[in-house]
């Protein structure tokens, strides 16, 4: 048989086609390719009032038997199907679906740490995905999970693009933006009062000193060995007496994180350091007139831990009298003086800072205008403690945040007046005895000041005084040490 052209084939059968189907038939759907976050789509049929199923059975592929929608998210993703239309006739045409999955993300994790925790943000796998931080594009941050940066204080929004490809089907999904705060971890000193070393049966008081973090700040005490100090110790202070070398350990907390633990040793001393006393003949004799200049040698010129001490009696306190200071450039200005208040009998030291826009000072309760000798010593250790003794004994403290660099003056160290050198400024001045005066660049501990104080007994009406250059002492020299007169 031979077929010529122009001679139609016979139909044999319901032939399905694509869309456009045999006899006439129509059947369409908007698109063939869908995310599974879609719409569902309606077909378009002609003619109506047929049937609607999936070619091969599959039941992936949610089809209403009536109407010929898809519930594309209902429908398993990531599959190609073959929808089926037959008309009211029996004849049949096809339509192919394909449906991509939709990465739909949510980012989890914490969204706060304490500064240097590291954790993990994680996303749902099986995408590809890009993390994105303040909207700025993260290089080299392409998994479901992503460290963020811990050491930079502060918050940061985070986000990350997923993104599914099937059948060449992009579907993409941004998450929800992650707001993520690290926390300042607080840093913490300890001070120590009356200081770092003390004689047996003596107390000590430390003091956290906490800085940075946020919120309030608690504390947690605790031995060398960790374990939690019998009593209190969840205060800022922390009162002992140890009867033996400790070391004492604090953690600060502050919203959450937790300061590095830093430890104090204590030093006990079983008693006050001997020392040695020499014979002392002499003392100098002030009329409210006259005064000693030291000069401003370079050991003078002092400019972190210091201690004063002297020896002295008073004859007339109607003013501010000095026993001993150390003058500044300018009036006013006075670097440090160790005096006796202006009618009050009671002993004072005052300390400036290195800009001369500060101060600290600790003054006695008691009056020492009896006409008798005695001793006084102040102790400064840098952004820690002001120490006052008078009688070998601690009479007033402060804690101190003055710069750690005493106010580095030209002038000169005097004793019995206060002396600004440049112009002969003088004021202040002493009336009475004045005996013993030594200057140290350390801080002297208190029973390094009970041991100069203890070894002095008076012969004759004068201080029988303390030798400070004694081999045997542990007492450090003084770089200034005036005998007045001996």
């Amino acid at each position: 048989m031979q077929i010529g052209i122009g001679t139609p084939l016979p139909l044999i059968g319901n032939l399905p086609s694509q869309g456009q189907g045999g006899g006439g038939i129509t059947f369409t759907y908007v698109d063939q390719d869908y995310c599974s976050n879609a719409s569902d789509p309606s077909p378009t049929v002609v003619p109506a009032g047929g049937t609607f199923s999936e070619l091969d059975g599959n039941s992936g592929l949610v089809i209403n038997a009536t109407t010929g929608v898809i519930d594309i998210s209902a429908s398993t993703s990531n599959a190609s199907y073959t929808a089926k239309y037959t008309a009211p006739d029996g004849k049949s045409a096809n339509f192919p679906i394909n449906i991509s999955t939709y990465p739909a993300v949510t980012i989890t994790g914490n969204s706060s740490v304490c500064e240097g925790t590291a954790t993990t943000l994680t996303v749902a796998s099986g995408y590809s995905y890009q993390w994105y931080k303040d909207s700025v594009l993260i290089s080299g941050a392409t998994s479901n999970t992503y460290n963020p940066d811990v050491n930079t204080v502060g918050s940061s929004v985070y986000y990350v693009i997923a993104t599914n490809t099937f059948s060449g089907i992009t579907c993409t999904d941004q998450s929800a933006n992650f707001t993520f705060t690290v926390n300042a971890a607080p840093s913490v000193t300890i001070s120590t009062v009356p200081g770092a070393t003390i004689c047996t049966g003596d107390s000590v008081t430390l003091t956290a000193n906490p800085t940075g973090g946020s919120g309030v700040y608690t504390y947690q005490w605790s031995d060398a060995s960790g374990a939690p100090i019998p009593g209190i110790t969840t205060n800022q202070t922390l009162t002992v007496s140890p009867n033996s070398d400790k070391t004492y350990n604090v953690v600060v907390t502050s919203n959450g994180c937790d300061s590095a633990t830093v430890s104090q040793a204590i030093t006990v001393s079983s008693a006050p350091t001997a020392i040695d006393s020499i014979d002392n003949d002499y003392a100098l004799e002030f009329d409210g007139q006259s005064y000693v200049s030291a000069g401003n040698p370079t050991q003078l010129q002092i400019t972190s831990n210091l201690t004063v001490s002297s020896w002295f009696k008073i004859l007339n306190n109607s003013g501010n009298r000095v026993i001993v200071a150390r003058d500044a450039v300018s009036t006013n200005f006075r670097n440090w003086s160790l005096y006796v208040v202006s009618g009050s009998g009671k002993v004072k030291a005052l300390l400036r800072n290195n800009t001369n826009i500060g101060w600290n000072s600790v003054e006695s309760s008691l009056a020492y205008d009896d006409g008798k000798w005695h001793h006084a010593a102040f102790v400064y250790t840098p952004s820690t403690s002001l120490i006052l003794y008078v009688d070998g004994v601690a009479v007033d403290t402060e804690t101190t945040s003055i710069t750690p660099s005493i106010y580095n003056a030209t002038a000169d160290l005097t004793i019995g007046a206060y002396s600004q050198n440049q112009g002969g400024y003088t004021s202040d001045m002493w009336t009475g005895d004045i005996d013993e005066v030594a200057v140290w660049n350390s801080s002297l501990s208190a029973c390094d000041v009970a041991g100069i104080y203890n070894a002095t007994t008076t012969v004759n009406g004068q201080p029988k005084s303390a030798n400070l250059l004694d081999a045997n002492t542990t007492i450090p020299a003084p770089v200034y040490w005036n005998r007045m007169g001996d």
